[in-house]
């Protein structure tokens, strides 16, 4: 479509309709560039320049019902902000501390996890309510060369059990395998 602009700021297209000029404006993130076709309403369809640095089409009839206000980047934005509780765990990268966190969770809450046994059927209960008050707790990873450990190993996950430590640290803090299997005895036979 070829278009020529005249005095009073109005674009003409090939078959003679007047088409306003829109430059300059802003409707909501985006900025009108030119008007590139007709769509078959016969309303114009422009050329859109998002603030994100996107281009779309889109007619003005849209753009002034306040039906489109970006080229959907806003949805993007709004859609993740209403779903963000913490935001560790977004795009599918998760931060290493809710990683740490959830897995605890599993080991202790659900029965098909591998470990299950050796704690949740141990007797070992995972007592944070939320990541945030687990977070508050040990705060963030010093290292790579640090995994959350338990203070007392025949304690619950809970505040005041839980820290990051070493290898080393670990190593000097475990249960031996009697300890493990007398303890999920108990938990199968009480006394």
């Amino acid at each position: 479509m070829s278009v020529e602009m005249n005095k009073w700021n109005w674009i003409k297209n090939t078959n003679g309709r007047a088409i306003k000029d829109h430059s300059g404006r802003k409707f909501g993130r985006l900025t009108p560039i030119l008007p590139v076709s007709m769509d078959r309403f016969g309303r114009a369809i422009w050329l859109f320049l998002c603030d994100c640095g996107k281009i779309k089409a889109i007619t003005i009839a849209n753009l002034s019902s306040g039906h489109t206000q970006s080229c959907g980047c806003l949805q993007r934005e709004r859609l993740l902000l209403a779903n963000t509780t913490h935001g560790a765990s977004r795009l599918g990268k998760e931060e290493t501390e809710y990683r740490t966190y959830r897995s605890a969770k599993q080991r202790c809450n659900n029965p098909k996890n591998k470990a299950y046994p050796y704690y949740g059927g141990g007797g070992i209960q995972f007592k944070f309510d939320s990541y945030s008050s687990f977070l508050q707790e040990v705060g963030k990873k010093p290292s790579a060369l640090h995994s959350l450990d338990r203070i007392n190993v025949n304690g619950n996950y809970e505040a005041g059990n839980v820290r990051w430590a070493t290898r080393l640290q670990q190593g000097s803090n475990r249960r031996s395998k009697r300890e493990i299997m007398l303890q999920s005895l108990g938990a199968i036979c009480p006394r």
